[in-house]
């Protein structure tokens, strides 16, 4: 799982081996030029003396320091409630992993209910379709096209303008809890699909405290995880740790049944609605994937958690085992 944090200067180094990689510099609206380390440092002591309009963040593992992102808003106008958004996800390995999505979600939670601002904009060059896709996806809406606006690569190049406005954002699914009302607070937490295998592992494990009996200690844990891993959906809900997260499969085409394998919440973070916007993410991803039912088993004796599935929709299905029940609830 991943992490948001203030830009440190530690970070310097890896930074400024992405500013001298052309590849990367390609696809960002700057030119290409060779920035020596001293200049990298200096533009982090022109950020530190100047913090009140700019907001420079790391993107990390949650285990660890180390920076994969850049994430940043700058030009933050506080009568107009504005700033320009920017992001670089640096070495390649790190792309499609959904640091990016992560970045743009977190840092716009950020912009919108903690900063108070009321619109954060981007530029971004017209052929760079990965971005593009990303950004709109998040909810950015096109403004227009600055045509030839930079040179790059020899010849000049158009800008594609995208905002988002704070209303706007809480109507997503990242800016407002599902089944609320469109303008409702923002929640100060995020969900996020998680793909890192060794992230999975380790949210199953912050979690698994929630589990009676223990999901980690059952014999069959390591062949249990090797199927998440291979066929589950994995969401996670976080702010700056994890707070709970579900597994659930959606890949029955034929008979269209998705079904829930895990779902917690750890019990600090109980009450905040995290385990109904989870089930409602998972409604949401297993519609789109054509089931037409969603399933899962329960222990008999876990009255709190037979509640909330009945309040959330959920009823009893004839079959049941010796120590669970099993529920079920149509989806379309």
């Amino acid at each position: 799982m991943y992490r948001l944090r203030e830009l440190e200067r530690t970070d310097l180094a890896e930074i400024n081996r992405w500013r001298n990689d052309p590849e990367l510099i390609c696809c960002l609206g700057a030119p290409f030029r060779y920035i020596s380390p001293d200049v990298d440092m200096k533009w982090y002591d022109d950020y530190m003396a100047r913090r009140g309009n700019a907001i420079r963040c790391a993107v990390t593992r949650a285990e660890n320091q180390d920076i994969l992102c850049l994430v940043s808003l700058t030009d933050i106008d506080y009568i107009s409630q504005s700033a320009q958004f920017h992001i670089m996800v640096g070495s390649e390995i790190n792309r499609g992993k959904g640091i990016g999505t992560f970045a743009v979600h977190t840092m716009l939670r950020h912009a919108f209910a903690n900063m108070n601002l009321r619109r954060v904009e981007l530029s971004v060059l017209e052929d760079n379709q990965r971005a593009r896709a990303l950004y709109e996806k998040a909810g950015f809406v096109y403004e227009g096209t600055k045509r030839e606006a930079v040179y790059k690569n020899g010849g000049f190049q158009n800008l594609r303008i995208y905002s988002l406005l704070k209303d706007e954002f809480e109507k997503t699914e990242w800016g407002g809890v599902t089944g609320e009302q469109p303008g409702s607070r923002i929640p100060d937490y995020c969900i996020s699909r998680v793909s890192d295998v060794n992230s999975k592992k380790w949210i199953i494990r912050e979690c698994d405290a929630v589990f009676h009996p223990s999901v980690v200690q059952r014999n069959d844990f390591n062949s249990l995880f090797r199927k998440i891993d291979a066929f589950g959906e994995f969401m996670a809900a976080y702010d700056s740790q994890i707070l709970g997260f579900i597994v659930f499969y959606a890949n029955d085409q034929r008979d269209g049944i998705a079904y829930i394998t895990l779902l917690a919440v750890k019990t600090a973070y109980q009450g905040r609605h995290i385990g109904q916007r989870l089930l409602n993410e998972c409604r949401a991803l297993s519609r789109r994937r054509g089931m037409r039912l969603l399933k899962l088993e329960v222990n008999r004796d876990n009255a709190q958690a037979i509640r909330f599935y009945e309040r959330n929709g959920f009823h009893f299905a004839k079959r049941y085992t010796d120590s669970g029940v099993y529920m079920e609830m149509e989806l379309w």
